[in-house]
């Protein structure tokens, strides 16, 4: 019997081997039939009939069971390829070609590689359909998404999106060095509370040609995904410096922890750059350039509903405010309860032509008490948002907390507390507490009364402390 064995084991390895060897070949004989052309081909272009056509590509019995009023004929041969090696299950490189399809692609779990982003390109040829939609934990990498041409917003966004996250994602889903292009939204979420996306990344991603956002990821849960080094840009056509229009940058909703990490939104008209709501985010490096704003009252931030958000290292540069494109536009557009704190924050080299009416910081309708902004490291190098900060709440507060060596107040409790040389006149609450510093001590001040008078023991009565 033991001489039998390594007999055996030279039999498995070569039955091994023979299976390996196989499966390549499965693969490569099915990639041989992909077209890969950039051009339409569809299956009756090399197929006189659905039974035949199913043969080469078993896959087809259930789409079209399944998809009733798809006639098999128009399908395209290389969507046809790439539907059979990922319905498969099997672990597949595309070459380098461009290969048309006319469905989306459409799997959860999707493997779609390529060759590298600018030699393996995946394109649509509806703009009414999404070019991938996946869910669970797909990795999609090395590779080119996209439509012919970009598609408009006149019905779902997810229609003509380039990533359609249907079902949302698990942890270990990866999206890494692609470009996305000629899309409504590069990467887009279904908006479901129900959907989210969790411990997954996006990153090294360039997305062009859109028109409604590079990436929209709104529901509710988002939590512990990473975002690094996204590139949105909306030239038209660069040679003659024309650019297209959308209605956002990114759209982030519902976002717990995490990390967001250099986004880039560039040459383009945008009605808001980034939109960030009902989150608790620390942003590093968000970078705009050759932005053109073209919506009324928005904003190159715009934070809602209570969420929490750092940006840290971020600018604003070579962009254009057009009073013909819009006649009212921030920095930062403030609703909810929200808080935000800005940590080295440049603005420079900016043209503005006729006067519109430039803000730092602006609080939209929905804006509460409680709110606030905190700034350090704010600097406008150029003429630019130079008009007062608004804030519709009556009697207005000071929401701007801080900005660069100014402190305004803080809470404790329900204590408003003021860091100041002197008192100054008017503002003050009954209960307010002023820390009225001199050199390197400070004397802390009860306010007792309402109104704009300081008389010391009347309106302001010393608090002794107690050693």
């Amino acid at each position: 019997m033991k001489k039998w064995l390594p007999l055996f084991v030279i039999l498995m390895i070569i039955a091994g081997s023979l299976y390996i060897i196989m499966k390549l070949d499965n693969n490569d004989e099915l990639l041989s039939r992909a077209y890969a052309d950039g051009k339409s081909h569809p299956l009756s272009k090399d197929f006189s009939t659905k039974d035949k056509a199913i043969q080469s590509f078993p896959f087809l019995e259930s789409y079209l069971d399944n998809n009733k009023s798809i006639d098999w004929r128009n399908l395209e041969v290389d969507f046809c390829v790439i539907s059979q090696l990922s319905e498969s299950n099997r672990k597949f490189d595309l070459p380098a070609g461009s290969y048309v399809i006319n469905k989306p692609l459409q799997k959860d779990d999707i493997r779609l590689t390529g060759a590298g982003r600018s030699r393996t390109k995946i394109i649509q040829m509806d703009p009414e359909k999404p070019v991938v939609i996946t869910s669970g934990v797909p990795y999609i990498a090395d590779i080119y998404i996209g439509h012919f041409s970009v598609p408009k917003v006149n019905r779902s966004v997810s229609e003509g999106a380039g990533i359609y996250l249907e079902k949302g994602l698990r942890d270990g889903s990866v999206f890494e060095r692609l470009i996305i292009q000629n899309v409504t939204s590069g990467i887009y979420l279904n908006e479901n509370e129900n959907v989210h996306v969790y411990s997954s990344s996006f990153r090294d991603i360039r997305i062009a040609r859109f028109s409604h956002s590079a990436v929209c990821l709104s529901s509710k849960g988002n939590t512990g995904n990473v975002l690094s080094n996204i590139y949105a840009v909306n030239w038209d056509n660069y040679d003659k410096q024309t650019k297209l229009k959308s209605l956002y940058g990114f759209v982030l909703k519902g976002f717990d922890e995490g990390s967001i990490t250099q986004l880039n939104v560039e040459h383009g008209f945008y009605g808001k750059g980034v939109v960030i709501s009902d989150s608790n985010l620390d942003l590093n490096s968000v970078h705009f350039e050759g932005y053109v704003p073209t919506e009324n009252f928005g904003s190159f931030f715009y934070v809602g509903t209570n969420s929490n958000i750092t940006i840290r290292n971020s600018s604003i540069v070579h962009s254009l405010f057009d009073q013909n494109n819009t006649q009212n536009y921030s920095i930062l557009g403030l609703a909810g309860k929200s808080n935000v704190e800005f940590n080295n924050f440049k603005v420079r080299g900016n043209s503005i032509e006729g006067t519109p009416t430039l803000r730092k910081f602006y609080g939209v309708g929905a804006i509460k008490e409680g709110a606030s902004i905190y700034a350090q490291g704010f600097y406008i190098e150029d003429k630019t948002f130079s008009a007062n900060n608004y804030f519709p709440i009556s009697p207005l507060i000071p929401i701007v907390r801080q900005f660069n060596d100014n402190k305004y107040f803080w809470i404790e409790g329900s204590e408003r507390n003021f860091a100041v040389n002197r008192f100054n006149n008017g503002g003050y609450q009954r209960g307010d507490i002023v820390h009225i510093i001199s050199g390197n001590s400070a004397k802390e001040y009860l306010r007792q009364t309402d109104g704009d008078s300081n008389i010391l023991g009347v309106d302001w009565v010393e608090i002794k402390k107690v050693n």
